[in-house]
Formats: C-alpha cells, structure tokens, sequence
C-alpha cells in the first residue's frame, strides 16, 4: 500500500545513499544464502536412517497371515470386478434400448 512506501529506512534517504546501502549488503548475500542452503544428500542420508530406525519398530505379518490376507484381496477384487462388469453390461444395455425407441 502506500503506507508501505515511507515505513522502510531507505525512504528517508537520498539516491546517492541507497545505492550505497544497498552494495554494502550485496556482498554478503552469498554467505547467507551459503548458509540457508543445505546438502540433499545430508537430508536423504538422514531420512534412509530414521526409515530404517522405523522399519524396525514395525511388526511384520507371519506368512500363514500374509497369505490369509492376499487370498482375502484377491477375492475382493475379483467381486467388485463382477459387479462393475454387470453394472457395465447392464447399463450398457439399457442405454442402447433407450437409444433404439428413440430411432
């Protein structure tokens, strides 16, 4: 806003003294912006750890449980696969009985 223009310390200065201002910060831009950025490979490092510190804490499912659970999604699967296939075919066939009077 307007406001926004007088509230800054470099208002009240004259051209000479804000371009002054400004190259006696420009130098240390690159040091703060050295200091901002981090290594990735630090923070991958790091998150494979805490994953595996994690992985560890998980309790892991016995085989007669896996298998219990995989012939469990398979069945799902295969019923909602059925009813959308009926529901397919049949909507499929009643569009095209409503489409056939309409001839």
């Amino acid at each position: 806003g307007w406001f926004s223009n007088i509230s800054g310390p470099t208002f009240w200065m004259n051209r000479r003294d804000r371009i002054h201002s400004f190259w006696n910060i420009t130098p240390a831009l690159p040091l703060v912006t050295r200091r901002l950025m981090k290594n990735p490979f630090r923070s991958i490092r790091i998150f494979a750890g805490e994953t595996l510190v994690e992985l560890k804490k998980a309790t892991w499912p016995t085989k007669t449980e896996l298998r219990d659970s995989t012939i469990v999604v398979i069945v799902a699967i295969a019923i909602v696969g059925l009813f959308i296939a009926v529901a397919d075919f049949s909507l499929a066939n009643v569009v095209n009985l409503f489409t056939g009077w309409m001839r």
